[in-house]
């Protein structure tokens, strides 16, 4: 078409392949196809829900009647039987003066006033019973449900549903990552809120680390080596001696030779150098977790043990093994994502050096580690960058070598010694700068709060009793619900109740 606008063929071919795109962008997927089937079929297994023949506003006005004209009315407006436990004493008073209110709710409020709860039976047919532990033990229905967790461990999953349900009938599946409880419908339908709020996605993070040694070494060598068997002096770069025997060398070296006598060598060495080792890895860690970093070498650790079952010619045989321990540089991050995109990230810096050795058990060579540690904790904010140093190890040796007694003597020490100094320098400067790649996936419904009904009943405010999770009373069901959803919100209007004569002191 960007070629040739005006050709007809190619304009009507574009036009069906959008149509077709949008048709398939529409057209639920083979997932979206399963959660509705699996819905449907969740739906067709769960309890049976009332249909009630009229579910029009009511005015109830029954002062000092008895609970049982009370019932009486209400199944009269509704089409729907009630049954009584032995319990029930239907004679008992009740004043009632309720307005503008459904068969549903005033069944609600009845219950809740009565002290009293009920059953769904069938679709037209509800038992009533005391609402007392032992009754809802006899008549509450069970749920097995089983959650699989994306994010969450099941253990912890686990012990949050007995902190806070008293949820004893819990069974965790590691292979799968899932729980399946089994309870009475209201406590499974909390679960469900408590678990979807815990089921999170971790914040995710990757931190930039640049690790930058620098060493400053330092050493100065002054003196004359005196061997036993020549005297050499040797002046500039000459690393050759010149033998008596062949002095025709000397035209070829920038040296002065004298033997067979012991060679004296005078040196002069002085350095001055800077170092820098730099290391820029990258992590990425989840929150929570730990992320490590180790530069530089596993050094073994002699340890000797004795065993009196190892012996030869009576003697006690050592035995040796050896651990590998980390010298080097070690690092280690956990970082925490704050919701106002801030991380706060534990440091634990370590750097250790070979500093000798010490003669060990057997022989053996222990060598001496070194060791500077850091332990901190920062907030930064995304891409903030913080810098660690000060980790200053200042190493300074002198040595003296040379003629026993003569090197000793001040002023002979230059002539018949040699002395070494050396001054090492070494500091370790950490940068760290994390980036935010993935926040907690916290929703708003996950910040409101969750009424979950009284000590003695657990159940979600505003949702009625005896159903599984949802209300008793028939209505559209959540594979219903999933379809509206899928077909972009288009709802279908319910037929209306079939009405019903209302009851003596009620009105309409």
């Amino acid at each position: 078409m960007i070629l040739d606008p005006s050709n007809q063929y190619a304009a009507v071919e574009l036009q069906r392949a959008l149509s077709e795109q949008e048709r398939r962008f529409r057209e639920p997927s083979s997932l979206e196809r399963a959660q509705t089937e699996a819905a449907r079929q969740a739906a067709d297994l769960g309890p049976p829900k009332l249909n009630p023949a009229s579910n029009i506003p009511l005015v109830l006005n029954f002062p000092d009647s008895t609970v049982g004209e009370i019932y009486e009315a209400l199944s009269k407006a509704s089409g729907i039987n009630v049954l009584y436990d032995e319990k029930i004493d239907l004679k008992d008073k009740a004043t009632v003066e309720l307005a503008n209110v459904t068969f549903e709710k005033a069944l609600d409020i009845l219950m809740l006033q009565n002290r009293h709860a009920f059953k769904v039976i069938d679709t037209n047919t509800i038992l009533i019973y005391e609402d007392a532990r032992a009754k809802r033990q006899e008549y509450e229905d069970h749920v097995i449900r089983t959650f699989y967790l994306s994010n969450a461990e099941t253990k912890d999953i686990q012990t949050l549903l007995r902190t806070l349900l008293e949820t004893r009938r819990v069974a965790e599946n590691a292979a799968l990552n899932a729980i399946t409880i089994k309870d009475t419908p209201e406590k499974i339908k909390v679960a469900e809120r408590i678990i979807n709020a815990n089921d999170k996605a971790k914040g995710e993070v990757i931190v930039d680390i640049e690790l930058l040694e620098i060493n400053r070494t330092m050493s100065q060598t002054l003196g004359i080596d005196l061997s036993s068997k020549s005297l050499s002096l040797v002046f500039g770069d000459g690393t050759e001696s010149v033998p008596l025997n062949n002095l025709s060398l000397l035209k070829a070296q920038s040296a002065w030779t004298i033997g067979p006598v012991p060679s004296v060598l005078l040196n002069f060495l002085k350095s001055d150098s800077d170092t820098k080792a730099l290391s820029k890895p990258q992590l990425r860690i989840l929150e929570g977790e730990k992320g490590k970093v180790h530069i530089g070498d596993r050094v073994p650790i002699p340890a000797t043990t004795f065993n009196s079952s190892q012996t030869i010619g009576g003697n006690i045989v050592p035995v040796t093994s050896f651990t590998y321990q980390n010298v080097g540089i070690q690092l280690e991050l956990e970082p925490r994502v704050h919701h106002n995109k801030e991380i706060t990230m534990k440091v634990n810096v370590e750097v250790s050096s070979l500093s000798g050795e010490v003669e060990g058990t057997g022989g053996v060579s222990q060598p001496i580690i070194g060791t500077r540690t850091v332990e901190t904790t920062i907030r930064l904010r995304d891409g903030e960058t913080n810098l660690l140093a000060g980790l200053v190890t200042d190493n300074e040796r002198n040595s003296l070598s040379g003629v026993p007694g003569l090197s000793d003597i001040p002023l002979l020490r230059r002539i018949f010694g040699t002395t070494t100094d050396s001054r090492t320098e070494t500091d370790i400067v950490l940068s760290v700068t994390p980036h935010i790649i993935r926040v907690p996936d916290i929703k708003p419904i996950d910040l409101v709060p969750l009424w979950v009904g009284t000590e003695e009943v657990i159940q979600l405010r505003g949702v009625a009793r005896n159903a599984l999770g949802e209300s008793p009373f028939a209505g559209e069901s959540p594979w219903e619900e999933i379809n509206r959803e899928l077909n972009g919100g288009e709802e279908t209007a319910a037929p209306a109740a079939a009405p019903a004569p209302p009851p003596e002191g009620a009105k309409p």
